[in-house]
């Protein structure tokens, strides 16, 4: 050593010394080893606080500062000089960090290991990590270890970043375990646990807007908390805090959902969020910041409303007996007659009332949306203009419709679960891709002929009317279904097959996909069901789809017919051998040889028809009008907005209109 003042002992092979020396200019290490022999080596030097000895193993190498081979040369360098141990007297100290999910200070089954945090010595006990402490990060599994430790005590804690919290030792304790030579020491393990911030802010939302705007002022004083068990009400054991001057208040949680709510300050009305509470996730442990509360000063926000009603007769004005209407009315910024994202709107409450609350002084335009199917009778012009200054209240904004008269627009029949539908025999939209367009529906007054007959394998599992309309929301009794077996071809003889049950019939709308945007409604059969027969739908003339009186058509099905004639409907010899003629072509959705709709004529088909020889279907003549006992079978209610229908059995319960 060059300078300072330094006294190396030195005394066998088999050990070897360390000086500590402290002064005023820092912290430095130094390995240093002896050799064979009593040595002593003492240099002068000025600046000397503290000197301590302690064991070390011999052969170590002299290092001082970063480079081996440099000589320490002035005090700022020289301060602690530390050595190792030798393999047979090194000890190990290790543990685990793991995530205290329940926070009850122990590991427990299933708690998992964290990865990525530090555990250090803390050689001066300060309870602070200091450069130069040694410091190790946990693995994937959450352990760490230090190894190679002179024996002596130690003290060990954790160095946590990002929102980690130590729950064990608790109070942010340490673990002091003293080393013996050669020994190692497991299980100094500490629970971890993430404790983000929440920090909510308040603000004065001077355009009643729901939303914070650039400038709008904090708004603080009053109380918020954490509603734990979602009752709108401060209980005794929620946490609460204070909106400080600048609209904020902080709290410290766990990972996971929680619900605030705001006590609204007085002479305010809160805008957002709506209905109340604002809801805020945490689950990646991160910190939050949340825009949490708007409020409004009551003076400074007016308010709308008015009703909506079925305007049955059509004349404008609310008579005694005219329902509420279900509705959505907006305000029409742009004035455009048009619902645009951003404008605001409201829906009707059970019985058509509607309100515009909270809304800043300006002037608004103030519509209805009509639905397919609605005339809107009132107000003449269609819509309001409200003028609001202050805190204006206006009333009587009200809004009447009508349902216009309703039609059948389209009728047809499809080929479910087939090759043309993906082979699915629910009721969607890939039915469309399956309609027949060479089969049409036989209507009241005509003489069935072949393009009313299908040859489908599977018999008639699907068919289509579009309807003009279908009122939101309706549910559906409206459709009565024939199916006749036997010889006869009047209609008004036709039998009720007992099948009807929850298998064999479903309905489903889609609204606008019918031909012209009309809404369709698919009705699908079990596969067998109608086969070999006539197929008779009746919709009717009063319930949801308000028809002015009731839609008949007629469907039938010879299963292997190619179509030889319009007057005799018979599976014979000549279809087989026209069948034979088409045998291994590819075929179309048209295609009358392709029996079982797969996209090819092959022998499966020629099976399809040899099963059915000499099968006949009965020539049918539509009666004008609906024969008697049309209504005789209301099949089902079904909720239209529901994707699968739940279907009701007739015998179940008494026959209702339920509109």
């Amino acid at each position: 050593m060059t300078s300072g003042s330094v006294q190396w002992l030195g005394q066998n092979a088999n050990l070897r010394w360390t000086l500590e020396r402290h002064t005023s200019f820092g912290a430095m290490d130094l390995s240093f080893g002896g050799g064979d022999g009593v040595t002593t080596r003492t240099e002068q030097g000025s600046g000397a606080k503290l000197f301590s000895l302690a064991a070390l193993p011999s052969g170590a190498l002299v290092t001082a500062g970063t480079d081996a081979t440099n000589a320490v040369n002035s005090d700022a360098q020289v301060t602690r000089m530390r050595g190792g141990v030798d393999a047979g007297t090194a000890g190990t100290i290790s543990g685990t960090l793991f995530k205290d999910s329940d926070q009850d200070f122990r590991r427990d089954l299933g708690e998992v290991g964290v990865e990525g945090q530090s555990v250090f010595l803390d050689t001066d006990d300060d309870g602070v990590y200091d450069p130069g402490e040694p410091l190790t990060t946990a693995g994937a599994d959450g352990r760490y270890a230090f190894t190679g430790l002179v024996p002596r005590a130690y003290t060990l804690r954790t160095r946590l970043s990002g929102t980690w919290h130590q729950t064990s030792p608790p109070d942010a304790g340490a673990h002091h375990w003293t080393l013996l030579a050669g020994r190692g020491l497991g299980g100094a393990d500490f629970g971890l646990v993430q404790r983000p911030k929440i920090t909510l802010s308040s603000f004065e939302d001077l355009n009643a807007n729901g939303a914070y705007d650039p400038g709008e002022p904090p708004l603080g004083g009053q109380i918020v908390w954490m509603d734990k068990d979602n009752d709108g009400f401060l209980d005794p054991d929620e946490p609460q805090q204070v909106f400080d001057a600048q609209g904020r208040a902080t709290f410290q949680v766990t990972p996971g959902t929680y619900r605030f709510r705001q006590g609204v300050p007085t002479g305010f009305f809160q805008t957002t969020p709506t209905p109340g509470t604002a809801l805020v996730v945490t689950e990646g442990g991160e910190d939050v910041s949340v825009v949490g509360f708007g409020n409004v000063s009551r003076n400074s926000v007016g308010r709308i409303d008015g009703n909506v009603w079925v305007d049955a007769n059509g004349n404008g004005t609310r008579e005694l007996g005219e329902s509420g209407g279900d509705a959505t009315v907006y305000l029409d910024a742009n004035g455009n007659g048009v619902l645009d994202a951003g404008e605001r709107s409201v829906a009707t409450e059970p019985g058509g009332f509607y309100a515009f609350p909270l809304t800043p002084p300006g002037t608004y335009t103030v519509r209805m949306v009509t639905s397919r199917g609605q005339e809107l009778t009132a107000p003449a012009g269609g819509s309001y203009v409200v003028q609001i200054a202050g805190n204006d209240i206006v009333r009587g904004r009200n809004f009447g419709y009508r349902w216009r008269t309703n039609r059948v627009i389209g009728r047809h029949v499809f080929y479910n679960n087939s090759v043309y539908d993906g082979g699915s025999a629910a009721a969607d939209g890939g039915d469309d891709r399956a309609v027949a367009p060479d089969k049409q529906a036989l209507v009241p007054g005509q003489s069935a002929s072949v393009v009313n007959v299908t040859n489908y394998g599977r018999g008639i599992n699907g068919v289509m009317i579009d309807v003009d309309y279908v009122p939101p929301g309706a549910v559906v009794d409206d459709f009565a279904f024939t199916v006749r077996r036997g010889t006869t071809g009047d209609p008004a003889n036709w039998e009720l097959l007992p099948m009807w049950d929850t298998n064999l019939v479903h309905v489903n709308v889609r609204r606008g996909a019918g031909d012209g945007g009309s809404d369709r409604i698919t009705l699908t059969f079990a596969d067998g069901a109608v086969k070999n027969t006539w197929l008779r739908v009746t919709a009717k003339d009063h319930g949801a789809l308000a028809l002015p009186t009731p839609d008949v058509f007629y469907f039938g099905n010879l299963v292997g017919d190619t179509g030889d004639g319009d007057s005799v409907f018979r599976v014979n010899a000549l279809d087989l051998g026209r069948a034979k003629q088409e045998l291994n072509r590819t075929s179309t959705l048209a295609g009358r040889f392709d029996f079982n709709r797969d996209g090819r004529v092959n022998a499966l088909d020629l099976g399809i028809i040899k099963a059915n020889l000499n099968q006949t279907l009965s020539q049918v003549a539509a009666p004008a009008s609906a024969a008697p006992g049309s209504h005789m079978f209301s099949a089902m209610a079904v909720d239209l907005s529901a994707p699968e229908p739940t279907i009701r059995k007739p015998w179940d319960e008494p026959q209702s209109d339920l509109f």
